[in-house]
């Protein structure tokens, strides 16, 4: 049975986070391209995946686009560009072992005033994610891949410890789903004041 939630949610949460997205696009988890019809036509744009089969299927359907093969938890990125205006991870650090690590690669490509965006369930969201899994409304294997939530409090310690700030949060989705806009503790992005 196919998820009944899981394209409708995908669509709404790229559309949130494409308000944000400015400038040369890095999207770690890239998946099946989601964002990419959100982005502007001259924007430059770099997926980084992990699934062979999704880059097979992204390199037919955005020829334009650039795509890049990396376990993010495991290996370096090892990217020939001068650096991104916006970083995307977008419903992905809930399943990264080690997303310290994954911050700091991503500090090293970030230019200054750049943003880093994050999606990723609130607590609540987690287990409601977990129970929809398995009832059939969202695809199992994704919830079953989770390895953490965040609350505010543990993703500013973990962006903190990377020399990052959160400069914007809000929930989504019912209060299911958290945006978090990060930028340079100098205050270097646009974005509005953090709230919890």
């Amino acid at each position: 049975m196919m998820p009944l939630l899981t394209d409708y949610l995908t669509r709404r949460r790229n559309e949130l986070v494409s308000r944000y997205t400015r400038g040369d696009v890095l999207d770690i988890g890239c998946g099946p391209g989601a964002i990419i019809p959100f982005l502007d036509a001259g924007q430059r744009y770099v997926g980084i995946e992990i699934s062979q089969a999704f880059l097979a299927y992204l390199s037919q359907r955005f020829p334009q686009r650039r795509f890049y093969n990396c376990n993010v938890d495991e290996e370096p990125l090892e990217l020939d560009d001068e650096g991104f205006d916006t970083v995307l991870l977008v419903a992905v650090i809930e399943h990264l072992a080690h997303p310290e690590k994954v911050l700091a690669e991503i500090q090293k490509v970030l230019r200054p005033g750049g943003s880093l965006i994050i999606t990723t369930p609130t607590l609540w969201g987690q287990r409601i994610h977990l129970l929809g899994a398995r009832l059939g409304f969202f695809h199992p294997h994704a919830a079953a891949g989770h390895v953490r939530a965040y609350d505010y409090a543990a993703m500013r310690d973990l962006v903190r410890h990377v020399g990052l700030e959160i400069v914007e949060h809000r929930r989504f989705e019912l209060g299911f789903n958290q945006l978090f806009i990060c930028g340079g503790r100098s205050g270097t992005s646009n974005q509005g004041i953090a709230e919890q």
